[in-house]
C-alpha cells in the first residue's frame, strides 16, 4: 500500500483546486461604475485635473482616478470611504 501521492496526482489535485477558486475582487473596479454609485448615494463630484474627488457632508473626501479601470487596492480603499 502507498502512502504518497504520485506527482500527476498533486498536480491533478492542484489544478482542480485552483479552477474552483475564486479569483475576481468583490470590490467594483471600473471607475464608470464607482462613479455612477457615488453620485447615486448622494456624493457630490467637485472636479479635479487628473482625478475626481467627491465631497458628501459629515464624510471625507472620495478621490477617484480618470482611468478605465482602477486596481483592487484603489477599489478597496473607495469602498471602504464611502462605507460599502
Amino acid at each position: 500500500m502507498r502512502n504518497f501521492l504520485t506527482s500527476s496526482e498533486v498536480l491533478r489535485k492542484y489544478m482542480r483546486i485552483a479552477t474552483n477558486r475564486e479569483v475576481k475582487s468583490k470590490h467594483e473596479d471600473r471607475a464608470k461604475k464607482i462613479i455612477a454609485r457615488l453620485e447615486r448615494e448622494g456624493w457630490t463630484n467637485v472636479g479635479g485635473a487628473n482625478h475626481d474627488k467627491f465631497t458628501k457632508a459629515g464624510n471625507k473626501p472620495i478621490i477617484v482616478p480618470r482611468h478605465i479601470s482602477v486596481s483592487p487596492g484603489v477599489a478597496r480603499s473607495i469602498a471602504k470611504a464611502a462605507g460599502w
